[in-house]
């Protein structure tokens, strides 16, 4: 727009002597900042600072897998599905016990034909299977435990009278009884497999101290006989004692009824779960 100037009069009545301020001019056109070129110059300067700093991986968040068992999903029972979780649960149990049955049956299989003329198996393989064994002992007094503490949820739950509990709680305590006694056996057999695998190891070194005794008995007698070659002909040597067996019957006995109260006593149990099982569906 247009200034106005002041008057060569007004300048001469300033009473401080000085000029009056003239008005501010406009900066021309061309310099004035326009809007459009300003936001492009923050937006191209925010973008540089963005490109300098380090890249910030995004947090992992990870997420719990879905738990399958009711009881950790809090389930709320009725007598359909508190039937079926012990079902379930004993189920899985049992599986444990017959696995304890086949490795003691797959360890007594290889001892059983170990004799005094026939080499036992190694010590280090029996251990092993001893081991295995031992290790589905363990997990199948977990799972009992498993088993116990979801019919404690059983007991709480509301829903449930008191005659579904009363028949819940028979059940539970049968396969508890059950599984008290496989433990008990298979322990007693685990027992059984370690003193037989111990045994075998001290026959295993006295065999050796026999052997050892025999070569020295017959270099000496090879020495006094080339010391005499015209005597009379030399006896043979002897063993130095009586033959140490590889397996000792007793042993062997000891493990045989071991593994074979285990194996009855788990038939029988499983036999007790299909009828059991039958006269509920029934």
């Amino acid at each position: 727009g247009s200034r106005s100037w002041p008057s060569e009069a007004a300048l001469t009545r300033n009473a401080a002597g000085r000029a009056p301020a003239l008005p501010a001019a406009k900066p021309p056109l061309a310099m004035r900042p326009r809007p459009f070129a300003v936001l492009a110059a923050v937006l191209a300067v925010a973008s540089s600072h963005s490109a300098a700093a380090p890249e910030v991986a995004a947090p992992i968040v990870r997420r719990r897998p879905p738990h399958a068992s009711l009881l950790r999903q809090r389930q709320r029972w009725n007598m359909t599905t508190a039937r079926e979780e012990s079902r379930t649960e004993w189920g899985i149990v049992l599986r444990r016990y017959q696995m304890v049955d086949l490795e003691l049956s797959r360890l007594l299989i290889e001892v059983a034909g170990a004799g005094a003329d026939v080499a036992p198996p190694s010590a280090d393989d029996l251990e092993a299977k001893i081991a295995k064994l031992s290790v589905n002992l363990k997990a199948a007094r977990k799972d009992a435990d498993v088993s116990d503490d979801t019919f404690g949820t059983m007991e709480t739950d509301r829903r449930l009278d008191a005659e579904d509990k009363a028949v819940l709680y028979k059940a539970h305590m049968e396969q508890r009884q059950a599984a008290g006694a496989l433990d008990s056996l298979g322990l007693a057999a685990a027992e059984a497999a370690e003193n037989f695998v111990r045994n075998l190891r001290a026959r295993g070194q006295a065999k050796q101290q026999q052997q050892q005794q025999v070569r020295q008995q017959g270099a000496r007698a090879r020495v006094a006989t080339a010391a005499a070659r015209t005597s009379a002909p030399q006896a043979a040597p002897q063993s130095g004692g009586k033959r140490v067996p590889s397996v000792a019957a007793a042993d062997l006995g000891a493990l045989r009824r071991a593994v074979s109260a285990f194996h009855v006593r788990r038939a029988a149990v499983d036999e007790a779960t299909r009828m059991a099982a039958a006269q509920a569906s029934a």
